[in-house]
């Protein structure tokens, strides 16, 4: 089941559970999106409540691939790992198939 983490300030994605492999729901605040750029990190997007972030690490277990920041209070659903594989063994065999091909070209992409 997942559960619900509060973070605010310079807390990561990495610092608000134990696990790299979580993807996070936004119930409520911001979180900006950076990824590093030569000194220093550049902001490539701001998410909202509603909003999914994490989601690749739960189909593959590659390293992050940008660091999410909360602007401010910050609240989150997390889904483990366990949550999400429950659901997707629910799924049709081509749905899988296809969340597993789209993270592989997205990785490729962001490379």
């Amino acid at each position: 089941m997942p559960w619900s983490a509060k973070c605010s300030g310079r807390a990561t994605s990495s610092s608000v559970s134990a696990s790299p492999r979580v993807a996070y729901l936004i119930q409520a605040g911001a979180v900006n999106i950076t990824v590093p750029l030569e000194d220093k990190d550049k902001v490539v997007g701001t998410l909202g409540p509603c909003d999914l972030f994490g989601e690749m690490a739960l189909v593959d277990s590659q390293p992050r691939s940008a660091t999410a920041v909360a602007s401010g209070h910050t609240t989150c659903i997390v889904i483990t790992p366990t949550d999400f594989i429950r659901r997707l063994e629910k799924s049709d065999p081509f749905v899988r198939a296809m969340v597993r091909l789209l993270t592989k070209r997205l990785r490729k992409m962001n490379a």
